[in-house]
């Protein structure tokens, strides 16, 4: 089990990085943005010590977060094992678990060596973007996130980030046809319903 948050105001974001604590400890993954031009990833074994981790505090910035547990096999803590995943212009935080992981591999990424289960949404959105063609806009970006969605099996939540247009997607798969996405620029909120 793992969770996944987000705020725009980082004493929420400390409440909801601690309420899911409980979710996973294993390793904790955060990525923060400001003004759809600046960003970071912090990945760190077990939780966040608030007391040496610094992040901005001012206006602006959206910070998205992953506590987790591993559910797909023990392992020993590695960076590019953690949450979230960056690949190419895409970056992605997953709770739950994919039942055709090995098959993704086989069909799209043969190459892919990371063992993670979760690793393969940031990778597949990646190879989707360069086999169909680039991610010009808000609805090509829409399209390249739908046809991956459609290719997992499995129940999950996720996040994804487009660093180039910071475009932030939480998209919520728990029953196979009720897909939805919902689009954070920043601080404007939209809603696309397949």
């Amino acid at each position: 089990m793992c969770g996944i948050f987000m705020s725009n105001d980082l004493s929420t974001f400390e409440v909801l990085q601690e309420a899911n604590k409980e979710r996973g400890n294993f390793s904790t993954g955060m990525f923060y943005c400001y003004n759809k031009a600046n960003f970071k990833i912090i990945r760190q074994k077990g939780n966040i010590n608030w007391n040496s981790v610094k992040l901005p505090t001012e206006k602006g910035y959206l910070y998205l977060g992953h506590n987790q547990a591993p559910t797909s096999r023990v392992r020993d803590w590695e960076d590019e094992t953690s949450h979230p995943f960056y690949y190419g212009d895409w970056v992605v935080a997953h709770n739950g678990v994919l039942t055709n992981y090995e098959e993704l591999i086989d069909e799209y990424l043969p190459m892919h060596d990371n063992p993670v289960d979760s690793s393969i949404i940031a990778a597949l959105l990646d190879e989707f973007e360069y086999t169909h063609g680039p991610c010009e806009d808000t609805e090509t970006e829409i399209q390249n996130i739908l046809y991956t969605i459609e290719k997992l099996k499995g129940t999950f939540a996720i996040w994804i980030v487009n660093i180039k247009t910071m475009n932030i997607y939480v998209e919520d798969k728990v029953v196979r046809c009720s897909i939805k996405i919902v689009i954070y620029h920043l601080l404007e909120v939209a809603i696309i319903k397949k």
